[in-house]
């Protein structure tokens, strides 16, 4: 009606029987502005009300502050095809509109996690190089390889992905991703069954499975999950995770998934587990001599059983008997011991963060800490002692 009125102005100022041409031209920004004004606030509306309409998507385990978020599939593919190149198809299984995803992504001493949620979606990887262990945290995935289908999930468990083409589809839910070296996969088993890596170990990693959650009485999504509660709170400073072993603890977590009968069935094979007295009787010598000579590097429990060719509890009943202690605690007492010679030998131009770091602590912070319980004092305190000649 408006329009109207404004046009019939118009014809009757072209006449020569109207107001002025600014009177008109006022009125007619007057209603321009208000007929955009109204379209702007339905189109705010209908935004609001999309985003309203997403499904809520589970928390991440770790990384949700450093999560990206998508509302847009393509792009989200393009982002997850970037960690995995082999992606080759990534649609929502619903309502492209509702789609709605987050992911995070963390480097652990080369060791590949990538951690997201999404609305249900199809996927296809073509034929990959990359093998996967996929632990799922929410929902469910059903996923077809080699012409096998299989249904995996929070409820049932992980599942190994083999180097090959497959195609899935999943619910509302979310999985963590984690790439797997196939021979650190190797060397992590034969250093926890004590065997020499002239010794080759099947992991069966060319073979697609699903991995139960609970087998001979472990219950292994609980123990993920504390762990993964460790990397959400260092997930910002990963060089300290690859301090404390985090990866290493993981491929020890993806090795008992993979091979559960080596290690916790009551009946292990005579070929698949070695006496590690037999095999090495200097076993405490040779953990000695490599923890000495690697004292300000990375040590993990899996390095020290390759040294020696012995079990993880094999070196934690040695090392209980001769020094009433863990490997790993030894270690620490050890590398404390040495930090504190340095620090009674405060030399000007040090740092404390300096000292920590070359005797293998990954930060200050936690240096103090354990500085202090082991002798009551911070190291600042030490070198003021040292500064006064005390």
């Amino acid at each position: 009606m408006q329009a109207n009125r404004l046009l019939s102005a118009f014809v009757l100022r072209l006449s020569g029987q109207a107001p002025s041409i600014f009177s008109l031209v006022h009125e007619i920004n007057i209603w321009a502005t208000s007929h955009i004004s109204t379209l702007n606030c339905r189109i705010y509306k209908t935004q609001t009300s999309v985003r309203s309409s997403l499904p809520p998507l589970p928390s991440l385990p770790f990384g949700e502050k450093l999560a990206m978020i998508s509302r847009d599939h393509k792009s989200y593919a393009d982002r997850l095809g970037r960690s995995n190149p082999s992606l080759c198809g990534y649609e929502p299984a619903e309502n492209a509109h509702a789609f709605n995803s987050k992911v995070t992504f963390i480097d652990i001493n080369g060791m590949k996690l990538a951690a997201g949620a999404n609305t249900p979606v199809q996927m296809e990887t073509r034929h990959s190089s990359e093998i996967h262990w996929v632990l799922p945290f929410a929902g469910s995935v059903t996923q077809t390889v080699d012409g096998q289908t299989h249904h995996y999930g929070v409820a049932q468990g992980g599942m190994l992905l083999a180097a090959t083409g497959r195609q899935g589809q999943s619910t509302l839910g979310g999985t963590i991703m984690v790439t797997l070296d196939p021979q650190r996969v190797q060397q992590t088993a034969q250093a926890m069954l004590g065997i020499p890596v002239s010794e080759s170990i099947e992991m069966r990693l060319q073979q697609s499975r699903v991995l139960p959650w609970r087998q001979g009485g472990v219950t292994f999504d609980a123990a993920l999950h504390h762990l993964f509660h460790l990397i959400d709170g260092l997930c910002e400073r990963p060089q300290m995770l690859a301090h404390l072993g985090v990866d290493d603890i993981l491929y020890r977590y993806a090795v008992l998934q993979l091979r559960p009968d080596l290690f916790i069935s009551s009946s292990v094979p005579k070929s698949g587990r070695i006496d590690p007295k037999v095999r090495n009787p200097h076993a405490l010598d040779v953990a000695i001599s490599h923890i000495e000579h690697h004292l300000t590097q990375r040590i993990t429990i899996s390095d020290l059983e390759e040294a020696c060719q012995v079990s993880a509890r094999t070196l934690q009943n040695i090392f209980m008997a001769q020094f009433s202690c863990s490997p790993m605690a030894w270690i620490r007492q050890r590398r404390m011991a040495m930090a504190r010679t340095r620090l009674l030998a405060f030399q000007p131009g040090e740092s404390i963060t300096q000292i920590a770091l070359e005797c293998g602590f990954p930060s200050l912070s936690l240096f103090a800490h354990a500085y202090r319980e082991t002798y009551d004092e911070l190291p600042s305190e030490t070198v003021k002692m040292r500064k006064a000649g005390i």
